[in-house]
Order: structure tokens, then C-alpha cells, then sequence
């Protein structure tokens, strides 16, 4: 049967057939959870469109009966991202042209519209971490790379409750080094240990970005979710040698982590581990008690450093990423 690929915007789009598409999907999958039902899958699209308003659905049809769904999000217009997990397949039929079909025409849209790259996510909570999910993975990693969206890096969240962190003394400042609290305008003089420190790193989503990309992404840390009084930056005399980001997540409910670079020449004498600590320290006496931060597993240097101070595994992410290299 021949298979129709339509772009959809919101207005376009039919919220209920697109709630039972997924509904059906999660059911097949090792994902679904019990009690998930009609209602839990038309607000998880309604909320999911409000989040990303600008987002198009790409609707696969056979027969006029829609059988499989993606969600493309396009308000970065030099990374797109399809939905976490997509594309939906309705059980019952061959899933691989409909799926094939779907991430065939992301792909070309992407390229269509000069976006430099298309990204989806594939994540594993704690407890789905089994072999019938790896085995469901599978599947739809043979679905990506045959559509060229080819596995970028494997990334981990977690998380620690404020009991149970192991936090270090503060260091010995030798010379001017001091480490103090951030402030408003030092955005534009962190620039440069961010880019020093992530250019002699592993880190795969600095080094794989583009120009833009990583400015876009440098930027995109100072929001409102900022908290400055916990945030700190290392000196040495007035020049900025590190520098931690932590964020309020209000939607979450956790003290995010989210960034943190020390310039090459201070790495490795426990000034990473020291902002980190301030960081936390700072939040904690605001009364916040539960922190999340997340590494690619590459790392293994951080990954080791959070794991000493008390953060464990929550979930992990697998990255696919196609790029336009036109």
C-alpha cells in the first residue's frame, strides 16, 4: 500500500488521532505504563505543542488511516529535534517503511529549510535499563542510521539528595585565586574558560556544534531559571579561570548543575570539584535539597567526579544526530 507522508502544523493536526497512534505504540513497547490511557496521551500532545508551538507533525497515512507520527521541533532554526522516542508506528503493520518514511522526510525538510542538524533523543530511565527495552532500542537505531541519523553520544542524569553529597572542604587559594559568587554582567568574560575549557575537553555536543551552535548554546544558560546567588566563578586576580552554573527548575523541582568549565591550566587541582561544592553549599543554605547534573559518558573524568560527590544515575540518553553537510 502506498504510504503518504504529510507536514502538519498545529491547526492541521488532529490531537486525538495522534494521542491514539501513541497510545497504541507505547502499548507494543517495554515503555508503556500501566494505567496510561487515552486522556494521558491527548495532554501529553497538547502539552508537548504548547511547549514547542512552532513544532509540525509529520502524519504517515496509509489508505487515508494515519499509522505512524513524528514530532519535528523547529524554533532553533539551526538544530531541529524530533520528539523524544518518535516516530510513533501503529502495531499491526510492517513499521519499518512507515518509520523510514517519516525520518526520510524530517531529514529532507531539515535540509530544505538550511537547518544545520536534526537531532532525536532516545532515554532510558533507571528502571527501564532491561534487555527488552535495549532490544526495542535497537530497532529504532537501525531506523535512524539507515535514515543518516548516525549515534552521537550516550548522556547521563543525575541526581543526589542533599543528605546524601559529599561535598569537599574548600581548597588552599594559593596566589589570587578565590572563588565568589557570580554577578550580573560576568556572561560576556565567562565566554572565554567555556570555550577553552570545552575545546580541550571530550565533551561530543561542544565539539561537534558549529560556531553558532555553541554560542547559541553558551547563551541559552543565562535565562531566569539562573540562580546567581548560588553560581560562582573561580579568578585569579580579576580574570575568570572557571565558573559553575547552577539553575532553578522550577518544573522539575530540582537545582540543576548546568554548566561547568575550568580553563585547561587550572584542571585537575580540584577546582572543579571545588565551584561544584560552593555551588551546592550556596543553594543548600537557600533551602534547596536535590541536585541533578548530567555528562556524556565520554567524560569519564567528570563522570567519576560526580559520582565521588554522591550523584547517581537516573537516566540515561542516547543522541542520534544527521548533519547537514551540503
Amino acid at each position: 500500500m502506498e504510504l503518504e507522508i504529510k507536514i502538519l502544523d498545529w491547526p492541521q493536526a488532529d490531537m486525538v488521532e495522534l494521542a491514539g497512534v501513541a497510545l497504541a505504540s507505547r502499548k507494543a513497547s517495554p515503555f508503556y505504563i500501566v494505567g496510561q490511557d487515552q486522556e494521558a496521551f491527548e495532554n501529553y500532545v497538547l502539552q508537548s505543542s504548547q511547549r514547542w508551538p512552532k513544532s509540525l507533525v509529520l502524519a504517515a497515512y496509509q489508505d487515508g488511516t494515519l499509522v505512524g507520527w513524528l514530532g519535528l521541533i523547529t524554533e532553533d532554526p539551526l538544530s531541529f529535534e524530533i520528539w523524544r522516542w518518535h516516530p510513533f508506528i501503529l502495531p499491526g503493520i510492517d513499521p519499518g517503511p512507515a518509520a523510514e518514511g517519516l525520518l526520510h522526510e524530517a531529514v529532507n525538510f531539515s535540509r530544505e529549510k538550511e537547518a544545520q542538524s536534526l537531532e532525536v533523543v532516545c532515554g532510558f530511565q533507571k528502571f527501564h535499563l532491561t534487555p527488552q527495552a535495549e532490544e526495542y532500542y535497537q530497532r529504532q537505531m537501525g531506523w535512524y542510521e539507515k535514515c543518516g541519523l548516525k549515534k552521537a553520544d550516550e548522556f547521563v542524569y543525575l541526581t543526589c539528595p542533599s543528605n546524601n553529597l559529599h561535598l569537599s572542604e574548600l581548597p588552599d587559594f594559593p596566589g589570587t585565586l578565590e572563588i565568589r559568587s557570580y554577578q550580573p554582567g560576568d556572561q560576556e568574560t565567562l565566554v572565554e574558560p567555556y570555550y577553552q575549557a570545552f575545546s580541550a575537553g571530550v565533551d561530543r555536543s561542544f565539539l561537534e556544534k558549529t560556531s553558532e551552535q555553541r554560542q547559541t548554546t553558551f547563551e541559552g544558560y543565562f535565562t531566569e531559571e539562573l540562580n546567581i546567588g548560588a553560581s560562582k566563578v573561580l579568578l585569579a586576580g580579576d580574570q575568570p579561570r572557571g565558573f559553575s552554573l547552577i539553575q532553578t527548575r522550577q518544573r522539575v523541582g530540582d537545582q540543576h548543575l548546568a554548566l561547568v568549565a575550568v580553563s585547561p591550566d587550572y584542571q585537575r587541582k580540584g577546582w572543579g570539584r571545588a565551584l561544584l561544592s560552593e555551588s551546592i553549599r550556596a543553594a543548600i543554605g537557600q533551602g534547596h535539597d536535590y541536585f541533578s547534573i548530567g555528562v556524556d559518558l565520554v567524560n569519564q573524568a567528570a563522570y567519576q567526579l560526580y559520582s565521588s560527590l554522591g550523584f547517581e544515575v537516573q537516566t540515561k540518553l542516547i543522541n542520534h544526530i544527521w548533519k547537514n553537510e551540503d
